[in-house]
């Protein structure tokens, strides 16, 4: 009654519809799997994670057909179209402007070797996907299928079309009828084998044919049930799936078939992974596979297994309708209520019963193990656990490597485990009768370490008797070496070696530097100790850590084991690290070597995290090379030759550009984005189908990011504020087992400018700078010119009023004085008449030659501070003190106007200094600097005390102001140093870009 329901959902209105539906589900894309080799190694389906895509994750119902494109990605159709699947999310397809798909029920999908994929229907007509665009095929080309059951590729690369009783082929963009064969005998069912050969099906017999000249001849047996489908497998063994009947097998010899058993399921048709596996999805008894053996054996084989996942296990659905193997070696299959992956794994999760916790393995002989945990003791018998009779916890067991015995000191006693059961050896010892053991080591020559719960301590089991051992009070760990010693990691940095009665305990003082020791293991003559701080090795009394190579940081360590190939395996927290012996070796040589390593982690298979308060080691290796970890709650295993790493290269695809909220398609060239956008998305993928959430990507966009970007499993960039231009997005994928891409998927986008950052735009804000420069300089010269001619006018002036005032009076009492000489007859007051009108007429002389600059506008001297010097030193004659004037520094061309400011300022503070400071030496020293212009006038006289400082700041003198503000003008510094009566000293300090000609300060810079 379900399977009706779920038929009459698809729309299937007649019986034969109906039986063609079923067909349709029982072959789902054989052909992908055809090309897979069986693995030498028998895998069972515990070694595939299984993961459901339900409905509720966006997964499609009602699935009938699956399929995967060159590039990666998988398809899904259904009765409700298309989706396609990247490894983390379905997305519905959504054809083109103005295209849609034939119907809405997709019945038969094909990926094609360009890259396209061949779409079947429940209507008339196929259609061809490639580049986004579908190509329809219906009557008008030659396709009369009316429901297509299937759609696969041939020998040579020939498309063939199956449904409604007929086998088309497409020849040169045209459908033709591959069989003559007669409408009384449709073909039902038909596939292709590996040399060439088509097989089909009809209403009573199986019949084969050659590819090109399809002349059908009966293969010799006849049909009493409807085949659902055909298909080969890898080893050339065909299977007729029928409805309402068994399974049959055929194996194939040239054209020749040789009939095996049965199978006694009724399947559609099966697909075939690397592993030699044989998966049979059923209408109605969920997914089935087969072991590698059950190929050509007997159902009543004991070598024929057959093992069932069904929905009660987390299958989707009970209905399995297609199946396929992907290029990743996984197994996809498509139910009525969503999609499920059973993906290859390299550990295998062991069936526990509920309420393990803490377990503990113990390998035994013969590939067998012992478990101990919260539940009573377990044997693993090579694919199930079994109870004993010994209660729970019963942690202190060991295996002797020499003599293969497996032993357990418990409650009541010392024990023997075998395979034939357990046995009694003797009582524990009478001290230790109140405590528990919770571990023991085995020596080979017989003897035992055990250690109780406190306060009982150790015990050694020797020729026969328990011993008190008192040094072995507690451990975490113990290691039996081969030399016959005991080694103890009990407490923080501390290793206790017993050998016989001698003990010796080795500590940081030692080189022990890796915290609580959790496990060890020896290597040849060393031994390797793993602890909370990492790796350390020991030999001959020494100890050194082991460093590895990348940012990982191996910390926390709680088992350590040497598989058969020499390799190291380490057990953490977050998963397992195999460290190949070459590595090792140098290491051990060079200690500063960082190991390289592989890493197994959650995506492995690795599954919880191991117990860090459990004094036992969570990894340990059985005699047939299997490694055993344990978690807090779970028990795995591993082959170490048979790890599952994905060697298929991801296949990089730059699907989309988002530029402030708007996609722009990728496909455009060139692509072009808008001025100033405040943000760019660039949203990148690789179909990685079995462990996308592994996937790491890295990107650069060439001028912005210096160096390669990490974004993780993240799928997409953004930046912000980018500039104008052509950019150049880069982007690389490696899939969980670090393989990448061959090459870097790149995305070219132009970013259109601003009008404010065109080179019109440019252009023209330069030509806007330049036409102002030239107004100002024009507005510069105007107030050069104006102020030039205010000058001019202030010098006429002032030439004017000096000539009728200051001269006038002078010549006035120049005449005066000459006339007082004239009549005196004091030979005395007659000299100083005739030396104060010489005086007179040469101030009137100066004052004239000074009147004639200004009224000529003409520069002053070549050297106007030269000239006041010499005037100093006549002046000096005159008044009887001593000027001793020194030049330093190459003299320079100076400003004119500022020349004659700094002559005037020092032409005042000497006269001051000669006319009032009383003494009789005048010093005057210049100094023609790079930077500066110094002079310092210095006097012996009385010096120049606060009262008369502040007079001349008073209204009424001006002398030492006026100077003052000539210096300050020229940005230069005046300081006054008087220390009364020692003397006075001033210094005056202009900066030579003030007072040097521009050419020559510039030549100084």
């Amino acid at each position: 009654m379900t399977d009706l329901r779920l038929l009459a959902r698809t729309a299937i209105r007649t019986l034969t519809q109906l039986r063609a539906l079923k067909m349709l589900a029982l072959l789902g894309m054989l052909h992908a799997s055809d090309a897979l080799c069986a693995s030498p190694t028998p895998w069972r389906l515990d070694h595939y994670r299984h993961t459901a895509f339900s409905v509720d994750q966006g997964a499609p119902s009602e699935v009938s057909s699956m399929a995967q494109t060159s590039d990666g990605y998988l398809w899904v159709g259904g009765a409700q179209g298309l989706a396609k699947f990247d490894g983390l999310k379905f997305t519905r397809f959504v054809p083109a402007e103005g295209e849609r798909l034939l119907s809405s029920q997709v019945m038969a999908l094909l990926p094609a070797r360009d890259g396209g994929l061949w779409v079947g229907y429940e209507a008339n007509g196929a259609s061809l996907l490639k580049d986004g665009h579908l190509t329809h095929y219906t009557t008008s080309k030659g396709y009369d299928i009316n429901l297509t059951y299937r759609i696969f590729e041939g020998y040579s690369g020939r498309i063939y079309a199956l449904g409604s009783g007929r086998l088309l082929a497409l020849e040169k963009d045209k459908w033709i009828h591959a069989t003559p064969l007669p409408s009384a005998s449709p073909v039902n069912a038909a596939t292709i084998d590996g040399r060439g050969i088509l097989w089909l099906a009809t209403n009573d017999e199986i019949q084969w044919c050659k590819e090109y000249d399809c002349q059908p001849q009966a293969a010799g047996f006849k049909l009493t049930h409807l085949v659902l489908g055909l298909s080969v497998s890898p080893t050339n063994i065909l299977y007729v799936g029928q409805d309402n009947g068994p399974t049959r097998r055929f194996r194939i010899e040239g054209t020749r078939l040789v009939e095996l058993s049965e199978l006694p399921v009724s399947t559609v048709a099966p697909v075939f992974d690397r592993h030699g596996g044989v998966w049979l999805p059923s209408l109605g008894a969920g997914m089935m596979r087969l072991s590698p053996r059950a190929g050509t054996q007997s159902p009543d084989s004991n070598d024929f297994i057959t093992e069932t996942f069904k929905k009660t296990d987390g299958l989707t659905g009970d209905f399995v309708w297609p199946a396929l193997v992907d290029t990743e070696g996984d197994v996809w299959t498509g139910t009525q209520e969503g999609v499920d992956r059973f993906r290859e794994a390299s550990l295998v999760n062991v069936s526990a019963p509920a309420g393990l916790q803490s377990p503990k393995v113990v390998p035994a002989a013969n590939g067998k193990a012992w478990v101990a945990s919260s539940l009573p003791l377990m044997q693993w018998d090579g694919s199930s656990l079994r109870p004993t009779k010994l209660g729970p916890y019963a942690f202190a067991m060991c295996t002797d490597s020499s003599s293969g015995k497996t032993w357990l000191v418990y409650d009541d006693g010392l024990w023997e485990l075998t395979e034939d059961g357990l046995k009694h050896v003797a009582p524990i010892a009478p001290d230790a009768a109140k405590s528990r053991a919770y571990l023991l080591g085995c020596r080979r020559d017989g003897s035992l370490l055990s250690l109780q719960r406190r306060p009982a301590g150790g015990f050694e089991w020797v020729n026969g008797k328990w011993i008190r051992q008192p040094a072995a009070d507690y451990a975490n760990m113990i290691l039996a070496t081969s030399d016959g010693k005991f080694l103890l990691g009990h407490r923080s940095n501390r290793l206790l070696v017993l050998d016989g009665e001698s003990q010796k305990e080795y500590g940081t003082a030692d080189g022990l530097d890796i915290g609580v020791i959790k496990a060890a293991v020896t290597l040849g003559d060393v031994v390797v100790l793993g602890g909370r701080g990492g790796l350390a090795s020991f030999k001959d009394g020494r100890f050194q850590s082991l460093v590895v190579a990348g940012k990982k940081h191996f910390a926390e360590i709680t088992g350590l084991a040497i598989d058969d190939a020499g390799a190291l395996w380490v057990h953490m927290p977050d998963g397992a690290a195999r460290i190949d012996a070459d590595e090792i070796a140098v290491a051990l040589k060079n200690p500063s070597h960082a190991m390289n390593y592989f890493w197994l982690g959650h995506i492995d298979g690795m599954s919880g995290v191991p117990a860090q308060d459990v004094p036992s080691p969570s990894l340990s290796k059985g005699s047939d090379g299997r490694l055993w970890f344990t978690s807090q709650s779970g028990i795995t295993w591993l082959d170490p030759g048979d790890i599952v790493v994905n060697q298929v290269v991801p296949k990089l695809k730059i699907d989309g550009l988002i530029a402030d909220g708007t996609r722009y398609p990728t496909n455009q060239s060139p692509l072009s984005v808008p001025p100033r956008p405040s943000t760019v998305k660039v949203e990148f993928n690789a179909p990685l189908l079995r462990a996308a959430e592994g996937a790491r990507f890295t990107y650069r966009l060439d001028g912005v990011d210096k160096d390669w970007q990490e974004a993780g499993s993240s799928r997409e960039a953004q930046y912000s504020n980018l500039g104008p231009g052509d950019h150049t997005f880069r982007v690389r994928a490696a899939n969980e087992s670090g393989v990448w891409s061959n090459s870097e998927a790149n995305l070219v986008f132009h970013i259109q400018p601003a009008f404010y950052e065109t080179w019109w735009f440019r252009t023209l804000c330069g030509l806007l700078i330049l036409f102002a420069m030239c107004i100002g300089y024009v507005i510069h010269i105007r107030r050069v010119t104006e102020k030039l001619r205010i000058r001019e006018d202030e010098r006429v002036r002032i030439a004017r009023d000096l000539h009728d005032t200051l001269l006038q009076s002078v010549q006035a009492m120049l005449v005066r004085v000459e006339t007082i000489k004239d009549r005196t007859t004091d030979a005395w007051a007659k000299a100083e008449a005739e030396r104060v009108a010489d005086w007179g007429r040469q101030a009137v002389s100066e004052g004239r030659t000074k009147v004639g600059k200004l009224r000529a506008a003409l520069d002053e001297s070549a050297s106007p501070i030269r000239d006041a010097v010499e005037l100093l030193e006549n002046l000096s004659e005159a008044s009887g003190l001593t000027l001793h004037a020194s030049l330093a520094g190459t003299e320079r061309p100076l400003r004119a106007s500022a020349a004659q400011e700094v002559a005037s300022a020092v032409r005042e503070v000497v006269t001051n200094a000669l006319s009032h400071s009383n003494g009789r030496n005048v010093w005057l020293s210049i100094t023609y600097g790079d930077a500066d212009f110094v002079a310092v006038i210095k006097d012996d006289g009385c010096g120049i005390d606060e009262a008369a400082l502040a007079a001349s700041t008073r209204s009424g003198h001006w002398g030492l102001k006026g100077v003052q503000e000539r210096i300050f003008e020229l940005g230069g510094t005046f300081t006054i140093n008087s220390a009364c009566p020692v003397g006075t000293e001033v210094t005056m300090c202009v900066p030579a870009r003030s007072l040097y000609k521009r050419s020559t300060a510039a030549s100084r810079a």
